[in-house]
């Protein structure tokens, strides 16, 4: 397992990315979960939310999708992570944060800030020329 600073770019286009995928995979894994006897609920399915509505995970305000949204997040197989970047889908998972919040984070938890990653449905030339470590 790896912990890491997941920058999304786009935030709307992430989340229409990942909407995508969550309905390609949704029958599967209810399927799997009604077969464990677990109820099973997918937000981006079961509750749609809006593309552009992103909501900071520690204080509950929102955040601006027109800028990058920084997360907080674990990998659990770098190598599939990085497959699944290089064919440009989305990574998920982890804590949205707000500005403040990921300051103070930043500040008091530096070790969860090193390893920067871009996500893969959001990589631009731009931003896959700059210095951070993508995956």
């Amino acid at each position: 397992m790896y912990e890491a600073w997941l920058v999304i770019a786009n935030p709307i286009r992430h989340r229409q990315v990942a909407s995508i995928y969550a309905h390609m995979r949704y029958a599967e894994e209810k399927a799997m979960a009604e077969e464990m006897g677990m109820m099973y609920i997918n937000q981006l399915v079961d509750i749609p939310i809006p593309n552009d509505l992103w909501v900071c995970d520690f204080c509950n305000s929102s955040i601006d999708t027109l800028q990058a949204i920084n997360i907080t997040t674990t990998i659990q197989d770098m190598e599939l992570a990085k497959k699944d970047a290089d064919a440009g889908l989305p990574i998920s998972g982890g804590h949205a944060l707000c500005g403040s919040c990921f300051q103070k984070s930043k500040n008091n938890n530096p070790e969860y800030w090193t390893r920067k990653i871009i996500c893969g449905c959001c990589r631009t030339e731009s931003n896959t020329t700059e210095s951070e470590v993508l995956l």
